[in-house]
């Protein structure tokens, strides 16, 4: 399987596109896919229902037999630092959903502990929505108080990624 295939399969499954784009890539890459996936594979995608309940948790038994759970989280640590890192996603957003992503270690599902060690520094931070919420001047503080862990973190992040 090609890495764009399983860039394809990594973000259905992250859901950072929806069924129906999935869907519509498969159907418009039909010749493609059916030379670079394995037989059983690309006959159970194109058959697939993708109108029944829970298509997302059905595609990911489908596919998970055929990408490896590490590459994925892999990816997906990768991906949620990225956008930290390029500003698309808030700072303290980005390391909350960190602190929610799981990884396998020795075959057991954990949370990840740098994200869960990360957020719990910042759980008396505010997040954008709640700005409103707080008083300006405490707010200014505490925005500033974060930004050192936020330049830390985005030094270790860039090194990571590159």
């Amino acid at each position: 399987m090609t890495d764009s295939i399983k860039l394809i399969f990594f973000k259905l499954l992250n859901e950072d596109i929806s069924i129906q784009e999935f869907e519509a890539w498969l159907y418009n890459s039909t010749n493609d896919l059916e030379k670079q996936l394995p037989n059983d594979l690309y006959i159970s995608l194109i058959s697939f229902n993708y109108r029944q309940k829970d298509t997302l948790n059905l595609l990911y038994k489908l596919i998970s037999d055929y990408i490896h759970q590490g590459e994925f989280e892999f990816w997906r640590i990768k991906e949620l630092l990225t956008k930290i890192v390029e500003n698309r996603i808030d700072f303290v957003v980005g390391i909350r959903a960190l602190s929610n992503l799981y990884i396998t270690i020795d075959g057991e599902s954990v949370q990840n502990p740098l994200g869960r060690l990360l957020s719990s520094e910042l759980d008396g931070f505010p997040i954008p929505s709640e700005y409103n919420l707080w008083d300006d001047k405490v707010l200014k503080e505490k925005l500033e108080e974060l930004n050192k862990y936020k330049v830390s973190f985005l030094i270790q992040s860039k090194e990571f990624l590159n």
